[in-house]
């Protein structure tokens, strides 16, 4: 993808390929300060520890992280350390934030989880809304707008909100032809889920089991058939929002 000043773009594609555009944006040419907009803690601070273990400086502010780590980011990132900053738009938006970023070279900005700005997405997130206003603080600083959860009503939205207008759309298959869905209705819950997982036996652990409650009860009866490796989230548990 090429990019050049005031360049906008928006991305639909599976998570996978989502995230490496907004992984790949960063190393671009001149000075190198990318920001990745997120909603989720848990998902920033685990693309932090990836990019990290690729090379790339890069660091969060969220609200769950020690004042010290914080007061760290913030150091490296005024002292053009990190090639590679995550926040939450609410964190974005508060005081001083935008000052403190606008006196850095950005390189790209970068709005994962785009779908959140859109009043016909699942997930309407109305910060995001305030994101329309980025090109005010950053006029030629490069923008893409990332998702894996757009069906055109909602691209469309997602473009007229960030104020995109003439962006580059790049829009990718979700088919998955490694996946197989099925409803089936339900007889003995431990010996329907232990045939799945006999199927998988030998393979790179890739499973992943939503119990509707007590994990803890389904981990004992799996590890007594064997099967020791088993994590398991109530569906009940959703991953945790940047507040601000």
């Amino acid at each position: 993808m090429k990019s050049w000043p005031g360049a906008t773009a928006s991305c639909s594609c599976p998570p996978a390929a989502a995230r490496a555009c907004a992984i790949r944006c960063p190393p671009l040419p001149g000075p190198v300060q990318g920001l990745v907009i997120s909603p989720l803690i848990a998902l920033m601070d685990d693309q932090v520890a990836a990019l990290r273990q690729l090379g790339v400086n890069a660091g969060a502010l969220h609200s769950e992280q020690e004042p010290e780590d914080a007061a760290r980011v913030r150091s490296d990132l005024m002292a053009g350390r990190l090639d590679i900053l995550y926040v939450s738009p609410e964190r974005l938006l508060s005081p001083g934030m935008l000052d403190r970023l606008g006196r850095l070279t950005l390189s790209v900005i970068a709005i994962d989880e785009a779908h959140c700005i859109s009043a016909w997405g699942h997930e309407f997130r109305p910060e995001y809304r305030e994101l329309a206003a980025l090109p005010q603080h950053f006029p030629n600083v490069p923008r893409i707008a990332l998702t894996a959860t757009a069906d055109g009503r909602t691209r469309s939205d997602i473009l007229e909100a960030l104020a995109m207008p003439d962006a580059t759309v790049f829009k990718a298959s979700f088919h998955r032809p490694n996946l197989d869905i099925a409803v089936k209705p339900k007889t003995s819950e431990i010996r329907q889920l232990t045939a799945i997982l006999d199927r998988h036996r030998g393979l790179p652990p890739s499973c992943i089991a939503a119990a509707a409650a007590r994990p803890s009860a389904w981990r004992v009866r799996l590890r007594a058939r064997g099967m020791r490796r088993c994590r398991f989230m109530p569906v009940s548990r959703r991953w945790k929002s940047a507040p601000r």
